[in-house]
């Protein structure tokens, strides 16, 4: 489709191409033929009778006929080309295209009126160029009127000489031959002009029809536009109740399972021990704020609130010292790396693993003893935790809440989690670093 639309502009623009030339072929042959008539007159000694029988005295000499005719020809042709450019405002059209029109006019007053096929020409320029202009109709009213004008010789001042008064002067047989290639040259000018005519109508059809074409597929591609938009906003509030969730999970999680390990002690000992109680429920207090705080910062999008005053080494060894505090669970924490610190999103995402891998290992695995361990594999090319405990295990794995966020945090950053729960449970997140990682 697009191609058949192509050659369609291709054809018209191919079509006025020819027909200024067979104008100018034209124009030089009535021009030569005034040119050579006159001359051959002259040479004859035969001008008075030339008179006599044209009756009236050509107003400009056959030498400056031919000049002028050319320099307002190629002045024509000029005005068009600059007309044509794409930077010329509204203003400078008109007073181009009226221009032409003067030199339009002014060929065919120089040919005395031999040749009107110059006014065609400027009639297919006025509908190619102004088709879609509010100056279509003048400018071509004007053409119309200067081609009957033409014709009628209906204004004396034109001082009209017949081509044919000039062709009489050769013999019957090149009366026969010059009148021939003028017959030629008036028939393909006006074949020219009809094809050029029809050419643009269907031109301007063919743009209709893309023009039509493209606002139907604007259309459509606004709506799905405006569907993808509701899309990504339902997408957009979806990933963030899901962010909000996790956040809100694991905050919750780990200070619940906390608090609930802490107060089955102090019921434990209470009876017993007094002291201990009224400091292991100071304890829970203080863990109940700090999870309170956790959850504030977090519906406020924010990192939790051991990174934001602490690193992430720092954040990791509070973390481990407070479950051991409130669970009496012993947790061993061994890196086998230079230093514990990198990029915000990774520090956050490595806080969240270790944080749900302790709770999950006190809440579900009733674990006494807790390995965490980090260290570098394929030349620092990636980061391995390992949290494994000695709980009761899962011989059969279902992700729940807790592992599914885990493992959404660890994909986010190209990572991988495995989990195993043959010999107690074993989370193993494997985080590719990318540059800058380690800080």
């Amino acid at each position: 489709m697009n191609t058949k639309k192509i050659n369609y502009g291709h054809f018209t623009r191919a079509l006025f191409l020819i027909l200024v030339c067979i104008n100018f072929i034209h124009i030089e042959f009535i021009g030569m033929i005034i040119y050579v008539t006159t001359n051959k007159i002259i040479a004859t000694q035969q001008a008075s009778e030339f008179i006599q029988t044209i009756g009236t005295i050509p107003f400009f000499s056959y030498t400056q006929t031919i000049v002028l005719v050319n320099i307002f020809f190629f002045l024509f042709v000029l005005l068009m080309w600059i007309e044509k450019r794409k930077t010329i405002t509204i203003i400078q059209s008109r007073i181009l295209t009226g221009l032409s029109f003067i030199c339009c006019a002014l060929i065919v007053y120089f040919l005395q009126l031999s040749s009107n096929s110059i006014v065609l020409l400027f009639i297919v320029f006025i509908l190619y160029r102004h088709r879609d202009n509010k100056d279509l109709y003048m400018f071509l009213g004007l053409g119309i009127l200067l081609y009957v004008v033409s014709n009628s010789n209906i204004l004396p001042i034109f001082h009209s000489i017949p081509l044919s008064e000039y062709i009489s002067w050769y013999s019957s047989k090149g009366r026969l031959f010059l009148n021939f290639i003028d017959s030629v040259l008036n028939t393909l000018n006006m074949i020219l002009f009809i094809l050029e005519i029809f050419s643009i109508m269907v031109f301007e059809l063919d743009e209709n029809k893309r023009i039509k074409a493209l606002n139907e597929e604007l259309q459509h591609l606004n709506q799905q536009l405006e569907e993808y938009a509701v899309l990504q906003e339902k997408m957009g509030e979806t990933k963030e109740r899901n962010r909000l969730a996790r956040e809100i999970h694991d905050t919750l999680g780990h200070t619940l399972t906390g608090l609930s390990v802490g107060i089955d002690a102090a019921i434990v000992i209470m009876d017993i021990d007094k002291e201990a109680t009224k400091k292991q429920l100071s304890i829970l207090s203080q863990t109940a704020r700090q999870g309170l705080t956790d959850v504030r910062r977090s519906v406020e999008k924010l990192r939790p609130d051991a990174l934001e005053r602490f690193t992430l080494k720092e954040a990791l060894e509070r973390l481990i010292l407070d479950f051991e505090t409130v669970s009496n669970v012993n947790i061993k924490f061994v890196y086998h790396i230079d230093a514990l610190s990198f990029q915000q999103d990774m520090d956050e995402v490595i806080y969240r693993i270790v944080q749900e891998g302790l709770t999950n290992a006190i809440r579900h695995g009733k674990a006494k003893n807790i390995f965490v361990s980090f260290a570098y594999e394929d030349n620092k090319s990636k980061l391995v935790i390992i949290i494994e405990d000695d709980g009761i295990g899962c011989q059969q794995i279902e992700e729940g809440f807790g592992l599914h966020h885990m493992k959404e945090r660890i994909e986010i950053l190209q990572g991988r989690l495995q989990v195993y729960g043959y010999d107690g449970f074993i989370i193993i997140a494997e985080i590719p670093l990318r540059t800058g990682d380690i800080t």
